[in-house]
């Protein structure tokens, strides 16, 4: 069966996919353009790794974490949403035979590249803001007053590779808690965070490729947006100066 239309509806379809192409790529360039603008956040960190194959089980055993010396995570985080983040996070370490065992196979690398998102509270600025004194005499706690707490949640999905006997390869689900410390307001910070990954393989829950990540680092925010003191501070007379970015 063949199917035929009048000139003036193709004329139609053709106008409307036109008109739909164009408003999808003004969105996307809308969009893209948006999401280049908002700050970026590095960090380049350590890794600590509870990987005993009983991760859930005794956690706060610190005999069961390993790390190495030198810096093995390495991190991008945007802004999406208001308070939601997306970060892309790579991470590897030397894993080490006498804490693997039998599982160990040379050279022994542990690799994960994950996809997180986390919600981003702020629940201390009013506190840091009050410690502000627009007069002399008070160089420390104003100082100290530039910094901020972050603190949220983490989920998201990751990929996991070690150079072992068993469960080498597996992608995982990610959920934890995230902490900021910074010096200057979302600019210059130190954080950390802990990750439990479960294995997406059976027995779900109860497989060996689950472990728990933990991990500390240094935070860098690029392309920052000012911030202003509080209605004190500006009530002061000093709008435009000592401001912090964001």
């Amino acid at each position: 069966m063949k199917l035929s239309f009048a000139p003036s509806t193709y004329f139609r379809l053709i106008g409307t996919t036109a008109v739909f192409v164009f408003i999808s790529g003004l969105a996307s360039a809308q969009f893209l353009s948006g999401f280049r603008s908002k700050p970026t956040t590095f960090q380049v960190g350590w890794n600590i790794i509870d990987d005993n194959r009983n991760s859930y089980q005794d956690i706060l055993n610190f005999k069961s974490w390993y790390s190495n010396a030198l810096p093995g995570k390495y991190s991008a985080m945007k802004t999406l949403s208001g308070r939601l983040k997306g970060e892309l996070n790579i991470g590897f370490s030397k894993m080490k035979q006498s804490y693997y065992k039998e599982r160990y196979v040379y050279p022994g690398i542990f690799t994960c590249v994950d996809l997180n998102f986390r919600i981003q509270y702020n629940p201390f600025d009013k506190f840091f803001d009050n410690l502000y004194y627009p007069r002399q005499g008070h160089k420390l706690l104003n100082k100290i007053s530039a910094g901020g707490v972050n603190i949220g949640p983490i989920f998201g999905l990751g990929f996991t590779s070690r150079t072992q006997t068993v469960f080498d390869r597996a992608m995982t689900f990610n959920f934890g808690v995230v902490g900021t410390y910074w010096f200057v307001r979302n600019k210059v910070g130190i954080t950390i965070q802990s990750v439990g990954k479960l294995g997406l393989q059976t027995p779900f829950l109860r497989t060996g490729s689950n472990y728990i990540h933990h991990s500390a680092g240094i935070v860098y925010v690029s392309r920052g947006n000012l911030y202003y003191r509080s209605q004190r501070y500006r009530k002061a007379g000093r709008r435009t100066q000592n401001r912090v970015r964001l």
